[in-house]
C-alpha cells in the first residue's frame, strides 16, 4: 500500500480508527514527575490534603480559597498543547493515554520499538503512538513509513476490526 503523499499516509493512518483524543497531562506541583489524567490528578491532591473523597472541581465559579488552593497545586499542559517527552505518556495511576509529543531522542525509540514490536490491543491507541511519529526529522520518514504501512494493513484486516484489536 502505497500513499500519494506524507500527508496522505498520516491522515489514513489516524483515520483507520475511531479518533483517540487523549486527556492534557496533568502532574502535582509537589512532585512534578507523575503524569496524572484529570481525574487522577485530583484523587492524588486529595491524598495530599488528606480528604476523604476528591473535591469537585464542576463548579470553579462558585469556589473559596480552600479549594482554590487544592486546585492550585494541580497543573496541566492545555489541550492540544502537550509538552515534548522523550516517552509516550500515560497516566501514572490509571494508564490511560495522555497527549504528548515525541522528541527527536524520543522518536528515535519509538521508531525502534514499533519496527520490532506486534501491532496489538487498542488500534486507536497505536494510531495515535504511530501519528506522533509523523514529526520525525526527514531521514527517519523511510522508517516511519514503512510503520505506517504495515499498521494500515493491520489495521484493515477484518479480524483486527472484529475484535477491536
Amino acid at each position: 500500500m502505497t500513499m500519494k503523499s506524507w500527508f496522505d499516509l498520516r491522515a489514513a493512518v489516524y483515520g483507520a480508527t475511531p479518533y483517540l483524543d487523549p486527556t492534557p497531562q496533568h502532574w502535582l506541583k509537589s512532585e512534578e514527575s507523575a503524569s496524572y489524567c484529570r481525574e487522577c490528578a485530583i484523587q492524588a491532591r486529595g491524598k495530599e490534603f488528606d480528604l476523604g473523597r476528591p473535591l469537585d472541581d464542576s463548579d470553579w465559579f462558585n469556589r473559596g480559597a480552600w479549594e482554590d488552593a487544592f486546585f492550585e497545586g494541580i497543573s496541566c499542559y492545555a489541550p492540544g498543547c502537550a509538552g515534548e517527552s522523550d516517552i509516550t505518556e500515560a497516566c501514572d495511576t490509571c494508564g490511560r493515554t495522555l497527549d504528548y509529543w515525541l522528541t527527536d531522542h524520543g522518536i528515535s525509540e519509538e521508531i525502534d520499538h514499533w519496527a520490532n514490536s506486534e501491532m496489538s490491543g487498542d488500534l486507536s491507541e497505536v494510531a495515535y503512538n504511530i501519528d506522533r511519529l509523523f514529526e520525525c526529522k526527514d531521514e527517519d520518514r523511510d522508517a516511519v513509513r514503512a510503520i505506517a504501512q504495515r499498521f494500515l494493513k493491520h489495521a484493515h484486516r477484518p479480524a483486527a476490526r472484529s475484535m477491536g484489536k
